[in-house]
């Protein structure tokens, strides 16, 4: 009876360190570094999303979100661990996040969710024009990979846009399943240019880019352009 009792004393010891231990483990800073849509993988820095929490030792937590440019908002609340996941209240909402792989998994609706981790994420570096020796160089057929617009970077896919472009000699396509562009197509300066035979429309220039992509800049505005990044079609 002694040692069945040693035995359960050790046991319990085991689970109150381990159950301390989850609690050190989540405390700290946590930092957003994927947002999830349906089956797209979104990375928060290339948005320019900022989001954090801070978890204190106390129970108490802080969240910080800033977008772009905007003044970052705080919220303050406080979370606790509940069997096996932590529980977090900000404003009195009480929302479950799940504890996986060392990261924290936040719902947000039945087909999107936001992973927190240790480190925050950076953007990737978007590629870098140089010029062309020859048209070849764009010649094929290219689908549309990202679009950066005033400096947010997205999917292609994130925004519903499967544009394709061919392009000949002399000659390019621009479209969709629902419609497509023509353009009249010529080589100097180590750049492509398309001019549209439509009234009114000013040309655009594509440029060669340091990864093999190809990339279009459109001006939206005196203060907004949009990049669209193309990389060749399998």
């Amino acid at each position: 009876m002694k040692k069945l009792f040693a035995i359960l004393t050790m046991l319990a010891v085991l689970l109150t360190a381990v159950a301390f231990a989850e609690a050190a483990d989540v405390t700290g800073e946590w930092y957003l570094v994927e947002a999830v849509m349906g089956e797209t993988s979104l990375n928060p820095a290339a948005l320019g999303m900022n989001m954090t929490m801070v978890l204190n030792e106390d129970g108490t937590m802080t969240a910080t979100n800033s977008y772009g440019v905007t003044e970052p908002e705080t919220a303050e609340g406080t979370w606790e661990l509940s069997d096996g996941n932590l529980v977090i209240a900000l404003d009195d909402t009480p929302d479950t996040v799940l504890i996986q792989d060392g990261q924290l998994k936040m719902e947000m609706g039945e087909e999107g969710y936001f992973m927190f981790g240790r480190e925050p994420v950076t953007a990737p570096e978007l590629p870098v024009a140089v010029p062309a020796e020859n048209e070849d160089a764009f010649l094929g057929t290219w689908k549309m990979s990202q679009i950066n617009m005033g400096g947010m970077v997205m999917p292609a896919a994130a925004m519903g846009a499967e544009t394709i472009m061919t392009v000949e000699a002399g000659k390019a396509v621009i479209g969709s399943e629902d419609s497509n562009d023509e353009y009249a197509t010529a080589f100097a300066d180590g750049v492509l240019t398309l001019t549209s035979a439509e009234e009114g429309s000013d040309p655009m220039t594509v440029e060669l880019n340091n990864d093999g992509s190809i990339s279009i800049s459109v001006s939206m505005g005196e203060e907004l352009s949009m990049v669209m990044y193309f990389e060749k079609a399998e």
